[in-house]
This record gives C-alpha cells, structure tokens and sequence, in this order.
C-alpha cells in the first residue's frame, strides 16, 4: 500500500467538500515553497514530491523571489 497516494486521495477528497477552487496542485505547490521557505533540505521535500533534487529545485526555485532565494543558497553552504 503506497501511503503517500492515500494521503493525497484524502486530501483531494477533503479538499473538494471544503473549496471548489482549491485543486491539489495547489496545495502540493504551496508546501513545496513553505519547505524551502522554512529551509528543508531539498532531498527531504523532493524525495516526498516524489520528483529529483534538480526537477524539485528547477521548479519551484524558480517561483521564489531574490530574498527566499538567498535564504536557501545560505543554508546549502
């Protein structure tokens, strides 16, 4: 049993009585974003996106501003 399609099944579900215009996308953007904002190491949050360090990093390093970015490159040194 894959744990991670169950959580996101219930997720989806919950998400659809709640908001009609919240898609799970969304969600998954915005924990993705939060964790590097909060300094997650990328191999954690991109290993539980399912996605590669430079897929992870491509994608949602680019959505950040210059500050996020800079707070990110420190904690990778």
């Amino acid at each position: 049993v894959d744990r991670s399609k169950i959580f996101f099944e219930s997720m989806r579900k919950m998400i659809k009585k709640k908001r009609q215009d919240l898609q799970l996308y969304d969600l998954r953007h915005a924990w993705a974003k939060r964790s590097i904002q909060e300094g997650f190491p990328s191999g954690l949050v991109s290993e539980s996106l399912g996605e590669s360090v430079q897929v992870f990093e491509e994608t949602y390093l680019s959505t950040l501003d210059e500050e996020y970015i800079a707070v990110f490159a420190s904690k990778m040194l």
